[in-house]
């Protein structure tokens, strides 16, 4: 299944990507150790996105780095 993100049509990587997006916004402002876990692994899986270029990871990426600071 494919979805539409900022205007393109990706697959399943976007999708996941998308979906990180929406849980990183919930998690804004809140400073639990379970957030900043949950914020370090989507930083490890975002990493590899990155590397296959998908669409949105990259700044996903820069949205959680700026999170867990």
């Amino acid at each position: 299944m494919a979805i539409l993100l900022g205007g393109r049509l990706v697959g399943p990587s976007g999708e996941a990507v998308a979906a990180s997006a929406q849980a990183l916004t919930f998690m804004e402002g809140m400073t639990s150790d379970r957030t900043r876990k949950a914020i370090t692994s989507l930083r490890s899986t975002l990493s590899i996105y990155q590397r296959r270029k998908v669409p949105g990871a990259t700044e996903l990426a820069r949205r959680a780095r700026e999170a867990r600071a």
